[in-house]
């Protein structure tokens, strides 16, 4: 299989960001997150009713306007890591040919290097927060690729953002469904960068305090415990992540040619299981990266087998 780019764009907010809204900070767990990315594809069979040239021209033109509410994900995050400077760069846009049918693909199960592939890499040079390949198989079908910034975003409001892009694009407008607000952060923003906070005692691990009770310091104190100890488990590089996307409105991502055929992640480079709903809604789908001794030993474990198809 054969994917060459066929275009690269940089694709920014069909309207200025107004003033006031230039710098938006970041909530204490996306200050603390790492520079990781989420990943997603979409994929949609081939349609006779519509023009690929078409689609992708229409793509451009609602990711333009959907910017618009979205405006922090066509920023760039500031060097101290607190806030984006939301000042409409834009997004990465790409358009590629994928030499084989999406039959084939799926028909050969999608291997890892070959997922990779349908999304595109963070870009570096620019610094773009989000990045969007539209992979156009040999048969018409399309794939949808979305990487962004963990650090701006997690699953669930990216999955709004693609629904608010698929709502504009099919009906010409959005219907307010999934229309975001950057007010009221359930967990403030630290004033200062984590590398200047003080230092946390040794006995704030053991802490406890359910919250209500709390300052927002406290608050803030045991949240910087927690991730610290977190990196130490994650340097010993003794752990497995675990994160599900099921109940997320995937499988509703209509951009006017019909709902996604399937959905999927890319895989991990570290050791990690990613849950999300079947495509028919019946069962759930389970993306596990593991070490290749660890991988053999889990696909001959008798529960999992019995609990899988």
């Amino acid at each position: 299989m054969e994917i060459k780019i066929r275009s690269i764009q940089i694709i920014k907010p069909l309207k200025p960001t107004l003033e006031n809204q230039c710098s938006f900070k970041l909530s204490l767990f996306d200050q603390l997150a790492a520079f990781s990315n989420i990943d997603l594809i979409l994929y949609y069979k081939p349609s006779c009713e519509v023009n690929i040239a078409d689609r992708c021209t229409h793509l451009v033109k609602s990711l333009s306007e959907v910017l618009c509410s979205y405006y922090p994900l066509a920023g760039i995050v500031k060097e101290d890591g607190l806030e984006i400077d939301c000042c409409d760069q834009g997004v990465k846009y790409l358009e590629t040919r994928v030499t084989t049918t999406l039959d084939n693909f799926i028909k050969k199960g999608p291997k890892i290097d070959n997922t990779r592939r349908l999304v595109g890499a963070p870009d570096q040079a620019t610094t773009t927060l989000v990045t969007i390949q539209v992979n156009v198989f040999d048969c018409g079908a399309l794939a949808i690729g979305v990487s962004a910034l963990h650090k701006v975003t997690d699953t669930c409001n990216l999955i709004r953002f693609i629904n608010e892009w698929a709502g504009i694009n099919r009906t010409g407008g959005s219907t307010g469904a999934f229309c975001p607000s950057f007010d009221n952060l359930a967990f403030p923003p630290m004033e200062v960068p984590l590398s200047n906070y003080p230092p946390i005692p040794n006995t704030t691990r053991s802490t406890t305090m359910w919250l209500p009770k709390a300052s927002s310091k406290e608050i803030c104190t045991q949240t910087i415990a927690c991730h610290v100890e977190v990196d130490e488990e994650l340097m010993q590089n003794n752990f497995c992540l675990y994160t599900s996307w099921c109940s997320f409105p995937i499988y509703d991502v209509d951009f006017g040619w019909g709902k996604p055929y399937w959905a999927s992640g890319i895989g991990s480079t570290i050791e990690m299981v990613t849950l999300m709903d079947g495509k028919d809604g019946d069962g759930i789908e389970a993306w596990v990266s593991l070490k290749e001794k660890d991988m053999k030993l889990f696909e001959q474990d008798l529960d999992i087998l019995a609990f899988t198809s």
